[in-house]
């Protein structure tokens, strides 16, 4: 089972950084943006838009008395043949 998850976190980190999000690659953005809404749908989503920018504040409870957070972005910048992979 530890394995499964191992791989499915590699799996779907990878696929994230095949997204091409750089300035004004909007498409990219958001096809990034709803992968990661697809994964996580079975947690409480909130989606808000900041300065134009769209934001996600997914938690598995209503409850807005949160112990951990983690923050992320999913902007980057442009790398010169670059190819993801594993090193494990």
């Amino acid at each position: 089972m530890k394995d499964k998850i191992l791989n499915e976190i590699v799996n779907n980190t990878i696929k994230l950084m095949k997204y091409k999000t750089i300035k004004n690659e909007y498409n990219e953005f958001d096809k990034a943006y709803n992968f990661i809404k697809s994964k996580l749908e079975k947690y409480n989503i909130n989606e808000y838009i900041i300065n134009n920018y769209k934001n996600l504040v997914i938690s598995n409870t209503n409850d807005k008395n949160l112990d951990i957070i983690f923050c992320a972005h999913l902007d980057v910048v442009p790398a010169n043949n670059y190819m993801p992979r594993c090193l494990r």
